[in-house]
């Protein structure tokens, strides 16, 4: 699935530049997560969103500047956020799980509450989430294919 058919707003590929900054600060990202930075620099509103979620997925410029500001690596080193539920709920790869960067959960967890024992698994990794349609909430999900992103 496409990211365009999939979010109200999508913004131009990430700067190759952007992702590289990224990467020297978070360290290694996963290939898909990657891919997707090339089509859209973060993208708002999914199509599956319920409850009242807006899933809201950062540009590569304000992972750094925003997992700083609500002091993620002070609370949950493990973690990198990538976005948020438009509200009071984190979205982003729980780096603990894998040395391999394309085998990190994604998980869901509060803001307030910055504690691993309360990560909410949406996915297995950032390649099934895609597939999946990015859903807030956990559900069932694609297989993880390690040869590419599934034919659809």
């Amino acid at each position: 699935m496409e990211p365009a058919s999939l979010f109200r707003v999508v913004h131009s590929p990430a700067p190759v530049a952007e992702v590289a900054a990224l990467r020297v600060v978070s360290g290694p990202l996963p290939a898909s997560y990657e891919k997707f930075l090339s089509i859209t620099d973060g993208a708002e509103w999914c199509a599956n969103d319920q409850d009242g979620d807006c899933l809201v997925l950062w540009s590569a410029r304000e992972i750094a500047e925003l997992n700083e500001a609500y002091q993620i690596s002070r609370y949950v080193p493990e973690l990198l956020v990538i976005g948020s539920n438009g509200g009071g709920s984190a979205v982003g790869f729980n780096r603990a799980t894998s040395s391999e960067p394309e085998h990190w959960p994604i998980i869901r967890i509060g803001f307030g509450n910055l504690d691993r024992t309360d990560f909410v698994q949406l996915a297995p990794s950032f390649q099934s989430w895609w597939l999946g349609g990015f859903l807030l909430r956990p559900g069932p999900h694609i297989a993880f294919n390690p040869d590419g992103f599934a034919a659809g």
